[in-house]
């Protein structure tokens, strides 16, 4: 083989690794790109889905407040088929129809025909017979009304007497709000996002509803729904465009949204980059082939010189030793000098793509750990520096789990042996998506989303790579959501209590139950103003009070209770919050005794009759800041 084809070897050697291992990393990315693109469009099909779980909370609640009529609960069907008129007018936004049947589906009202006419039976007996076995509300399929065959979704309401189903209350929802539910989530414009029920047929669709309303889903989508909650792949639209899509599954409902992004979109920056990438590294080539071919010309007469003199030399005969044998020399050293810069440029191409990876690392939007095999911090990057407070110098070398995972959020010692970062280098198993409370270098918590996966090097275990998402935020809306839906529980159950009950004695104590039961709170008590002597009495109370509240003398406008909130709430006429005992004013009183029974906030609401505050409504919670804005 000629020399000429040994430089253009060398030269091939040297660049291909380089153009081989942009490609890679340029894919690594693509993936990266992906994952984050999967988990996003799972997170807006969540989004989307509790918004329509909403939308079918409020039609619940709305069809109990009618259902607490007392003309349905004494049987007068012609009075409530007014009250029925009325309910449908408020909510004519929603609802096209509302329906009233007996416990068998036997249709009794259907205000799209006047009151007493013959009507079919219910169009839904599958939910009918589930609302009678649960006796909870059940959102039905799509399906055509009996009456006007009109497409319509049915919220079906048991109404209940003796703790038997005595009616279903149906409201009959359009389905085109549903699209304008999707509308106003403000999707990319390339998005399509569709909603299917139970039964995985079209409820709801951004692009051409007209045209796949009321048809069944994709078969993959169909599939998909059926076997997992949340779920990603790759498939085909009903109208032949292939997407990259997402899924989330009520457990309220049942139905499912799904979100589907153009595939071509996806994979542009991907095909871009590897178009960018193998041009550069051809054109990179074929320079450095040309190079390498010059080269070899300018090397190849002095060498074969050389090698013709040795030859002569060799069979005795006395070479012609070439004129300034220094300068061939000086000659082959500058092609070597050549070949350096050759090597100089493609090291230069290793760092700059090395830089790429560390740029990558130090703009992720998560926090990263590298450990080594015995569980010692060696990189982190600057979003776990943002994140947790310490710097990269006071964590490296230091094992992760004394750092950030050392304790649980109550303030005990977590085992080493249970800690997701130490059972790594011990089991070698992965860890996908796990929730855990990890620590800020000042000792506040922070709740993350950590994935933990072993690292390996020629087959040997190397350490380990964390990566954690602080969702601290996230977990504080939902569980202000859960509050919410607590206190209008409660609200929902008082209103239909002082529909039901007269008596005014058994209804303030009705109150009472129902905030602890329905709101869960700790302690519940109503107190009445004295008209002689002013102090509040308590008249009616539930939850758990260990003599809490027959201790409590509190007098309006007195010094000692001029903080307290009971206090202030009478004299005031208004509701007075304090979302921390241990620590605010109003606690002061009555902390050491609130403390104690596990008070942790509290609010008082005046009661008034007309412009008059006759008593106060006190709440007590056992979760700070309950009652925030």
């Amino acid at each position: 083989m000629k020399l000429r084809s040994y430089l253009v070897l060398l030269v091939v050697a040297g660049v291909l690794p380089v153009v081989i291992f942009a490609c890679a990393m340029t894919y690594l990315s693509y993936q990266r790109h992906r994952e984050n693109l999967a988990h996003g469009m799972i997170e807006r099909a969540r989004g989307i889905s509790a918004a329509l779980d909403r939308e079918f909370l409020v039609s619940i609640q709305s069809l109990k407040v009618l259902a607490a009529s007392t003309h349905l609960d004494k049987g007068q069907l012609s009075e409530f088929y007014a009250d029925m008129k009325g309910a449908l007018a408020a909510y004519s936004r929603a609802w096209q129809n509302i329906t009233l049947t007996d416990s068998s589906g036997r249709q009794l009202i259907n205000l799209r025909r006047p009151f007493g006419s013959p009507l079919p039976p219910t169009g839904n007996p599958e939910a009918i017979e589930q609302g009678r076995h649960s006796k909870e509300a059940a959102i039905a399929n799509l399906s055509r009304g009996p009456v006007t065959g009109a497409p319509g979704i049915v919220v079906h309401l048991p109404v209940l007497k003796h703790g038997q189903v005595n009616y279903f209350l149906n409201a009959v929802l359009y389905p085109a709000p549903l699209t304008d539910l999707i509308l106003h989530q403000k999707l990319p414009s390339s998005w399509i996002a569709t909603i299917i029920d139970r039964n995985q047929v079209i409820v709801a669709r951004t692009r051409d509803f007209e045209k796949f309303f009321g048809k069944p889903a994709s078969s993959m989508f169909a599939s998909q729904a059926k076997q997992y909650q949340e779920a990603t792949w790759r498939g085909t639209t009903l109208d032949g465009l292939a997407v990259v899509a997402a899924l989330h599954r009520s457990d309220f409902s049942g139905w499912t949204v799904g979100l589907a992004s153009p595939a071509s979109e996806v994979d542009a920056p991907l095909r871009k980059s590897l178009m960018l990438t193998g041009a550069g590294g051809l054109v990179f080539l074929l320079a450095a082939l040309a190079l390498a071919t010059s080269l070899g010309r300018r090397i190849e007469e002095p060498v074969s010189a050389l090698s013709r003199a040795a030859e002569k030399l060799g069979r005795g005969e006395t070479p012609e030793i070439p004129l300034s044998p220094i300068v061939e020399m000086s000659r082959l050293a500058h092609g070597l000098g050549d070949a350096a810069t050759l090597r100089a440029q493609a090291e230069e191409q290793l760092r700059y793509q090395l830089q790429l990876s560390q740029n990558i690392t130090d703009k992720a939007a998560d926090s990263i750990f590298v450990s080594n095999d015995k569980g010692r911090a060696t990189f982190i990057n600057p979003e776990a520096v943002k994140t947790f407070g310490f710097t990269a110098e006071e964590l490296k070398a230091q094992p992760l789990h004394d750092k950030i995972h050392h304790q649980y959020p109550d303030g005990r010692p977590f085992p080493r042996e249970e800690c997701v970062l130490a059972q790594i280098h011990v089991t070698g198993k992965s860890v996908r998506n796990r929730e855990e409370v990890f620590f800020r270098k000042d000792g506040s918590a922070v709740m993350v989303e950590c994935s933990n996966a072993p690292l390996e090097v020629n087959g040997q275990r190397a350490g380990a790579v964390l990566m954690a998402r602080d969702v601290t935020e996230r977990k504080k809306h939902e569980a202000r959501i859960r509050q919410l839906n607590r206190v209008y529980a409660v609200l929902s159950d008082i209103n239909q209590a002082i529909v039901r009950i007269r008596d005014p004695e058994t209804l303030l104590s009705a109150a009472c139950r129902i905030a602890v039961e329905k709101g869960e709170f700790r302690l519940a008590w109503i107190g009445r103003i004295h008209p002689e002597t002013g102090t509040v009495e308590p008249v009616a109370q539930a939850g758990f009070s260990d003599g809490y509240v027959e201790q409590l003398t509190i007098v309006p406008g007195h010094p000692q209770d001029e903080q307290e909130s009971t206090a202030s709430a009478a004299r005031e006429g208004m509701h007075i919050v304090c979302n921390d005992i241990e620590r605010s004013p109003r606690g002061a009183p009555w902390r050491d005794e609130a403390l104690r029974r596990g008070y942790r906030s509290s609010a008082a609401f005046a009661l008034r009759r007309g412009d008059e505050v006759i008593g106060t409504f006190n709440l007590y919670s056992s979760e700070r800041e309950f009652f925030s804005a």
